[in-house]
């Protein structure tokens, strides 16, 4: 895929056959998080996966002034492979809110992952988003979005029982769904509305696998479903690959 291959933070894939149907995956860290779950879900339906992902950046085109050196740099690569193996089908995973906002959901300030005061704002972010929505509707690649899944803003320890706690710091290992979707509810306003002028970008919510009504949940049937506050474990993975497999091959018929 080209001699610069060492600016991207990650990739993967199971193929190295490029006639064979395939989807592309890009993102930031949630992208390679999911990736083993979502290469074996397509798998079944006769489709390989390659994956290629940057830390802490959403793969954003820039519109008008640069994001910032290393993201244009590290984002370029991504787009001059994505020109060079020329997929079909590309599916987005990636962190959502905290981009636009800058901010981290935390319900425990005393979190370990507090300490990390790491700046994620991306100036004009909506318009960086517009442009690369643009960008593969007209290549005619179909992009499947996939919101982000529920923060839970504590760490999923914090609901496992330890021998020197008399109970877990979070009985339910979950928070109030409404917290999920005030954290979320202006971006996926705005994805949606920008989405809605583009035939080929289709925005998937697999939040369903993670929430009921009341609440959206770290743990299901006695399994963590996540790594950190934010990443997904393989468990949870395979939750929202199934449902993002299901909601692809269901829509495209």
């Amino acid at each position: 895929v080209g001699k610069n291959i060492n600016i991207i933070s990650q990739m993967r894939a199971n193929t190295k056959n490029l006639k064979e149907p395939f989807f592309m995956i890009i993102g930031d860290s949630h992208a390679y998080s999911s990736y083993d779950a979502i290469a074996n879900e397509l798998k079944k339906t006769g489709y390989r996966t390659i994956c290629i992902s940057n830390n802490s950046i959403p793969p954003l085109i820039a519109s008008g002034d640069s994001i910032n050196d290393k993201v244009d740099k590290k984002n370029k690569t991504i787009l001059n492979i994505i020109e060079r193996v020329k997929p079909k089908k590309v599916i987005w995973i990636s962190r959502g809110a905290i981009y636009e906002s800058g901010n981290k959901f935390l319900l425990n300030s005393k979190s370990k992952n507090n300490q990390n005061n790491e700046n994620y704002k991306i100036r004009n972010f909506y318009e960086h988003l517009e442009k690369t929505f643009r960008y593969f509707d007209k290549k005619n690649i179909t992009l499947y979005f996939v919101l982000e899944n529920p923060e839970m803003g504590f760490a999923p320890e914090d609901c496992l029982k330890r021998p020197l706690l008399n109970s877990p710091i979070n009985l339910k290992c979950s928070i109030p769904k409404s917290l999920h979707l005030k954290r979320q509810e202006k971006f996926i306003y705005n994805v949606n509305k920008i989405a809605s002028k583009y035939k080929n970008i289709r925005i998937i919510d697999a939040n369903n696998v993670f929430c009921d009504e009341a609440a959206c949940y770290a743990m299901k049937n006695g399994k963590l479903l996540y790594f950190d506050d934010n990443h997904l474990n393989l468990n949870g993975a395979r939750l929202q690959a199934t449902e993002i497999a299901r909601q692809i091959f269901t829509n495209d018929k």
